[in-house]
């Protein structure tokens, strides 16, 4: 402030101190007041009063141009870290930063700044290079479009790609809200097959789940590869009901989500007013009034001897059993419009209890009539012995010694390798003297 004004004098023309002058301005202090004097024509003994102050005054800078932040002396290893990258904490330096390098980095903290209109702090660590981090206001920012397209108003955070945001999609760390779309229109770069760009954020660093999860619906993340072939059928469309249109969203993206990629949260208790959306819940006990397919079946795997139970009250009491081969248990009665047992390729019958002797019988059909078995239908048959291999085959008795079997002639064959022998020549008859024909009656 300016300085202040002088005493006032010890007696004044009336016998009284004098008052204190004025301050200077701008903000200068009142003058001290008059010394006492004594006045000696019966005047009062009195100081003079101080002088009055200076007017205050208030000072405002505005700084013009596109720099609007304020930046932080921070020391970094990678002399690569260049404006609009996105940061975290290097634990390696007293108070240095890195490149993010997952998606969801936790120990993000900021963004490069550009040109910043106020700079504080200083390099505290030695052989590094110094580099400035916005803490407040608005920077540029390099970003993707890995999480979508982004909309002016939408929160970002480090993408997969070190140094670079994305949308938020998910819990986690953010770094600020975009002033400004980017859709891959105008990239400068192209990295892993995303297109990179920049928009303007303000600086807001926080954690939580900042984006409505509605906008995923309408804008999910953007595939690298979008090519398509004729003989691909394009995707089914996702049911009507947000809830679960945001489960064909994430059974979209589950293959393509890596662990690197997981925004997790570790809590005692999570509650939800309306409803839990999830591909998979893994838990111990699930307590529930009913459960609803989400399409058409409802599919229960179970382990390798394991079985699916119905029980009543603390569990003591098994209601309906059914294993992994497929056997059914019930403890009460069995009753419906129709009961069908077996198929046609593979036919079977009803086990009943004799009430006498308690034991099985198995009641099947067979050419139209009802037959009944020892023992139950699901045993297995009993064995068969095979006494084939102990049947000693018997051979013929052997010809005897003496007689010679020779096998049938063959058609055109007397004996073996023997050809017929020629048929015998044919012999005309003798020629006989002609008939007497005299009469003559020999002698007569």
């Amino acid at each position: 402030g300016g300085r202040g004004g002088g005493g006032g004098g010890a007696i004044n023309a009336n016998g009284t101190a004098g008052v204190g002058g004025f301050g200077e301005l701008p903000g200068g202090g009142g003058g001290g007041g008059g010394a006492a004097a004594l006045n000696t024509t019966g005047g009062s003994l009195r100081g003079g009063g101080g002088g009055n102050g200076a007017r205050g005054e208030v000072r405002l800078t505005v700084i013009k141009g596109t720099a609007a932040d304020l930046g932080e002396i921070y020391s970094t290893k990678d002399e690569d870290v260049k404006a609009g990258d996105v940061v975290a904490i290097d634990p390696t330096l007293n108070a240095g930063v890195r490149k993010t390098e997952k998606a969801y980095d936790s120990g993000v903290i900021g963004v490069i700044s550009t040109r910043p209109s106020i700079v504080m702090g200083s390099n505290e660590d030695p052989d590094t290079h110094t580099t400035v981090v916005a803490l407040a206001g608005r920077v540029p920012v390099n970003v993707s479009l890995e999480g979508g397209a982004i909309k002016a108003g939408d929160y970002l955070t480090p993408s997969s790609i070190p140094g670079v945001a994305m949308k938020s999609t998910k819990y986690g760390a953010v770094i600020g809200q975009a002033l400004n779309d980017f859709d891959g229109d105008g990239a400068r770069d192209e990295i892993d097959g995303h297109k990179i760009g920049i928009v303007v954020i303000f600086i807001k660093n926080t954690i939580g789940n900042t984006n409505e999860v509605s906008k995923l619906i309408l804008s999910p993340p953007a595939t690298t590869t979008a090519t398509t072939t004729e003989d691909e059928s394009p995707p089914p469309k996702p049911p009507p009901e947000i809830g679960k249109q945001l489960l064909y969203y994430f059974l979209q993206q589950a293959s393509s989500t890596a662990s690197a990629n997981l925004s997790e949260i570790f809590t005692d208790r999570l509650a939800a007013a309306m409803e839990v959306v999830t591909p998979k819940v893994i838990t111990d006990k699930l307590i529930t009034n009913s459960i609803e397919a989400v399409e058409s079946d409802i599919l229960v795997k179970l382990v390798e001897g394991g079985k699916f139970l119905v029980s009543f009250g603390n569990g003591s009491s098994t209601l309906m059993g059914i294993d992994d081969l497929g056997n059914a248990m019930f403890a009460g009665a069995i009753t419906g419009g129709s009961l069908e047992l077996g198929s046609r390729e593979k036919p079977t019958g009803i086990t009943l209890y004799d009430t006498e002797t308690g034991e099985p019988y198995c009641t099947k059909i067979k050419n139209g009539s009802l037959i009944t078995l020892p023992g139950r239908c699901s045993d297995p048959p009993p064995r068969v012995e095979d006494k084939s291999e102990d049947t000693v085959k018997e051979e013929p008795p052997p010809p005897p010694k003496d007689e010679v079997v020779e096998p049938p002639p063959e058609e055109g064959k007397d004996k073996i390798g023997e050809e017929p022998p020629p048929p015998p020549e044919e012999v005309p008859p003798p020629d006989l003297p002609p008939p007497d024909d005299s009469g003559d009656n020999g002698g007569q």
